[in-house]
């Protein structure tokens, strides 16, 4: 049995997808299974690769290998989130992805070679937490997580549709819709924060309810820096809903469709499920629609049930879900 290797900044010809056994890449479009109801397994699997490529050859990715016999059976990659750290006032990292070859027991027994491995270099690092995404079928990595003292903190759903559908473009109309100025910015980051829903991470002593709305309000200002156009539901001149637009010509590319994603979205608190979260979204799905794009993704957490029901009437269908786990180092 060969111990778990370390190497932080690796150049592309250690660990590249070329150098990478058959029997891991297989699992790389798992990483990509939303797509899969969309377009064929070669554009999944060809998506998958070239996202495990790009995080292979970064220089700020520190990668665990574990071999047997000197072949690959294990590959994680995880790094450090400048931003998120500097909110939390602590080092965080993500665990961005984990391989292993094998059946159940097999992949439980690399799976605590790789996080020992992981351990080291967060150690190493003075990463203070991490957190990791897993699917929930994937009982190896879910197990192997919890028994290295993981938390399961918040289930992600994804959600897709084509905006060329019957559901996507029905006509809402008690809300008034545009696409937003950047004078609205202030007031859609307002709604970000109102929105932020507070995991147990949120709520321990650890860091409260005042930074995750922090942290959302982060998140949100960066989605919209990269949105092509963010829609607005408004009433009263007042904005009370927001989704945000943006055609992803890398991802497209890849798929060999037009892909576009939702990243973030928004209504008041207090006018919530009286349409506005549904004007907005008819609204950006139109957008979409204008621009021919063929595929859009939508985000939620498990337990926002009234997003997960505004996307679902819409027509938006899950096509994957992942449980995001934690872990707080001493």
């Amino acid at each position: 049995m060969d111990a778990a290797d370390i190497m932080p900044d690796p150049p592309l010809s250690i660990v590249s997808i070329e150098r990478i056994p058959l029997s891991l890449l297989q699992r790389l479009p798992e990483l990509c299974r939303s797509y899969s109801r969309f377009v064929s397994p070669a554009a999944v699997q060809r998506l998958a690769v070239n996202r495990a490529s790009t995080l292979l050859s970064r220089r700020d990715s520190f990668l665990v290998v574990v071999r047997r016999s000197g072949v690959m059976v294990g590959l994680a990659c995880w790094r450090k989130l400048p931003e998120e750290s500097e909110v939390f006032g602590f080092a965080v990292g993500r665990l961005e992805f984990m391989l292993t070859d094998g059946d159940y027991v097999q992949s439980r027994a690399i799976v605590a070679e790789l996080l020992d491995g992981v351990f080291n270099g967060l150690h190493a690092n003075g990463i203070r937490c991490l957190t990791a995404q897993t699917d929930p079928e994937d009982l190896a990595a879910l197990h192997g997580l919890e028994e290295a003292g993981f938390r399961i903190v918040e289930g992600n759903l994804v959600f897709g549709i084509s905006p060329h559908s019957t559901e996507a473009h029905r006509v809402n109309d008690r809300f008034e819709s545009r696409v937003s100025t950047e004078a609205d910015l202030p007031d859609i980051l307002a709604i970000a924060g109102d929105c932020a829903i507070d995991e147990r991470f949120g709520d321990s002593s650890v860091l409260g309810s005042e930074l995750a709305s922090k942290l959302k309000c982060r998140c949100a200002r960066a989605a919209c820096a990269c949105a092509d156009a963010i829609v607005v539901a408004e009433n009263a001149n007042q904005i009370v809903a927001y989704a945000t637009c943006q055609i992803d010509a890398a991802t497209s590319s890849l798929l060999g469709i037009r892909y576009g994603k939702i990243e973030t979205a928004g209504c008041r608190p207090e006018r919530r499920r009286e349409g506005a979260a549904t004007c907005a979204l008819t609204s950006a799905l139109e957008w979409f629609r204008e621009r021919n794009v063929d595929l859009v993704e939508g985000y939620s957490q498990l337990r926002n049930l009234d997003a997960n029901r505004v996307l679902e009437n819409k027509g938006f269908r899950m096509t994957a879900s992942h449980l995001i786990l934690r872990k707080l180092l001493a």
